[in-house]
Parts: structure tokens; sequence; C-alpha cells
């Protein structure tokens, strides 16, 4: 998961939307073309940008760390993630900076605000959530002694084999949610050290002999970091 995601969108929206939207007034106002504007303005809007859209840019990052614990697909995420940043931008605008931008009849303003906005579904379109790729299907997984997960390997098309880049085999699954746990029979959501529905990549390289034992790589509980984990599973 790329941590850097609502950053890299915010980065880009501040830095590229001032650009865009000088840019386009230059070509429908060649006439009031200045070189100063165009090196000056854009940083001055950049920098009013950042500062105004703080509180703006919290509620985005905050909806960034509850999604990708909610969505495991890069495509809903980002389905979900843009129009939340489409709202904040305009929330942004109307509150903290001028209303004049939203009427069309004040075309300057108004062709800033469209830029701010295209530059920032292109962002989020553009920057990656997921670092890696993985050639690899994702499986519900089921009961599986202490781990409590099941893992089903992953079928690589023939057509992998043909491609330049680096292909590793893992397992790829989502941890249990209900079941039940000890002889009696209690119900509990997740394991001890993964919430349900976590994703968890498995290394079947280092499992000892038998693979008795499997390094299991995920987010924890209560973390926002990695962690790599021993489980017994059998």
């Amino acid at each position: 998961m790329n941590k850097y995601y609502p950053f890299q969108v915010w980065a880009a929206t501040l830095i590229c939307g001032p650009f865009l939207g000088i840019i386009l007034n230059i070509v429908r106002r060649p006439d009031s073309f200045e070189i100063g504007h165009l090196l000056a303005d854009p940083i001055f809007l950049a920098l009013g940008g950042a500062f105004a859209s703080l509180p703006a840019f919290a509620f985005y990052y905050l909806s960034y760390r509850f999604l990708r614990q909610k969505v495991q697909s890069e495509f809903y995420f980002k389905l979900i993630l843009c129009p939340v940043s489409i709202l904040c931008l305009i929330f942004t605008v109307y509150f903290f900076v001028s209303e004049e931008m939203f009427q069309p009849s004040n075309r300057d303003g108004f062709i800033i605000l469209l830029s701010y906005l295209f530059c920032a579904l292109l962002a989020g379109i553009y920057f990656r959530i997921n670092k890696h790729k993985y050639y690899s299907r994702f499986f519900p997984l089921g009961n599986l002694t202490e781990a409590k997960v099941l893992h089903k390997m992953t079928h690589i098309n023939n057509d992998i084999s043909n491609t330049t880049e680096d292909v590793r085999y893992i397992l790829v699954g989502n941890i249990i949610d209900k079941h039940y746990y000890g002889e009696e029979k209690t119900i509990k959501s997740g394991t001890k050290q993964f919430r349900a529905g976590a994703k968890v990549y498995l290394f079947p390289e280092y499992g000892g002999m038998g693979h008795e034992t499997m390094p299991i790589y995920g987010l924890p509980r209560k973390s926002w970091k990695k962690l790599k984990l021993l489980f017994a599973l059998c």
C-alpha cells in the first residue's frame, strides 16, 4: 500500500492546477501575457492553496486511511476516493477562497477552478495505491488451526512466462471474519494479530522442512505498519 498516495495527489493538484489555469487564461487572452505572472503566480497560488486546503486535506487523508482497511480493489478505492478529493476541493474554494470562482462569468477564476478539479482527478487516477504488482487472485479464506486462514495456490496464466517482469509465486488471502474458536466454540472475528478481511501474504519458502510454520506478512490491528509473523499451520 502506497502510504504517500494522499500527499502525492495533494501536491500534484497544488502544483499543476495553478500552472494549467494560468496557461489556459493566457491562451484565452494572449494580450495579457506577462512572464512574471507565469513564474510567480503559480507559486503564490500553490502556497496559499496548501494553507487553505489543510482542513479538507485532513478529511481526505482520514478517508484514505479508512478505505484502505475496507476496500481491497484499487479500482473501487479510486472510484470512491477521487470524488472525495473533488468535494474537498470544492469545499475549500467555496468557504476559504471565493464563491465567485463558481460563476462562469468570472472566467479567469472559473478556468482556474476547473484546472484544479481536472488536476485533482488526473492525479487521483495516475498515482498508484498499491506499490507492488502480484500476479495472483485473492480468495476469501477459511479456518486453519492457529492462523485461522485458508490459502489457495494462485494459478498463473501461461502468458506471464512471456513477460520481462520478475514474477514471484506467493500465497495471498484474507483473514476470516466470524468463526468458532476453541473447545467452547466461542465466536470470534479475525485473529489476535489481524482484523477480519485484512489481506495477508504467505511466503512458503521459509516454512521449515514440512511447512509446519509459515511467515505471514500483513497489516496488523491497531497499527499502520506492515508486520511479519510466524504462524504454526499444523
